[in-house]
């Protein structure tokens, strides 16, 4: 498990590199890149609910943030198509409604994991919370 999540970081850490030092006048080499941190995220929770035990409560919630990464993923998949082999532009397309989708399950994930962690929630400071990850992902 450990491995995986070192994985993840070097992943992202040098896709993050490779991004700044490509730019984006290369935009079709890095974009592919972007791809890296929905599958690295999708690669570490499996194995943290793997560690955890997906019948657990820590497994529950990581099934919600991964079930969030996953969607993430495919609407980058989508959006790329659109992007590069459609001839109506990736804007207004399904992609949007799966981006829209991932923002409140990956906030259910977190409060869940959340109360786990006996954390105390405001429930109002909470919802506002969940209002603002659901117009983030807008």
């Amino acid at each position: 498990m450990i491995k995986i999540k070192y994985f993840a970081l070097v992943v992202i850490f040098v896709g993050y590199a490779v991004v700044n030092v490509l730019g984006p006048e290369n935009y079709g080499l890095v974009y592919p890149l972007y791809l890296m941190g929905p599958l690295a995220a999708i690669l570490a929770g499996v194995s943290v609910g793997s560690y955890y035990g997906w019948g657990t409560r820590h497994g529950r919630a990581f099934a919600f943030m991964v079930a969030s990464f996953a969607i993430w993923f495919i609407a980058e998949l989508l959006f790329a198509y659109y992007d590069f082999y459609s001839e109506s532009g990736p804007f207004a397309t399904i992609a949007d409604l799966f981006f829209i989708l991932a923002g409140p399950l990956l906030a259910v994930g977190v409060i869940l994991e959340g109360f786990i962690g006996k954390v105390y929630f405001n429930w109002r400071e909470s919802f506002m919370a969940f209002v603002l990850v659901c117009g983030l992902s807008l």
